[in-house]
């Protein structure tokens, strides 16, 4: 519960307006990178990855609580760590199955 409207919850759910869109236009480029330059699909992967560890040692350093309690304790997002790490190892066992990943490394 964001609580009754005020100029944080506006501004709250203008930045994840944002957020969203953001995602939206990386979405795009990662497909266009991926299908237009597959030379360059492996690299995008590599940061995709980094970016993922990033984030997920900064919520093992600061986990998202407040007071002591989880503040995501059954929110649907909750998995998102591990479903993003399986598509992503999957993505490059499929590349090194098939040696794609030495042909455009």
């Amino acid at each position: 519960e964001m609580g009754p409207p005020s100029i944080p919850r506006t501004m709250a759910i203008t930045f994840c307006k944002l957020e969203g869109w953001e995602k939206i236009g990386a979405s795009a480029m990662h497909i266009f990178v991926a299908w237009s330059a597959p030379q360059y699909t492996f690299k995008a992967l590599a940061l995709m990855f980094v970016k993922f560890l990033s984030i997920q040692a900064s919520t093992w350093i600061w986990p998202l609580t407040f007071e002591g309690k989880s503040i995501i304790p059954k929110a649907p997002g909750r998995f998102q760590a591990l479903i993003t790490a399986l598509v992503m190892s999957g993505l490059f066992v499929k590349a090194l199955m098939n040696s794609d990943f030495n042909k455009h490394w």
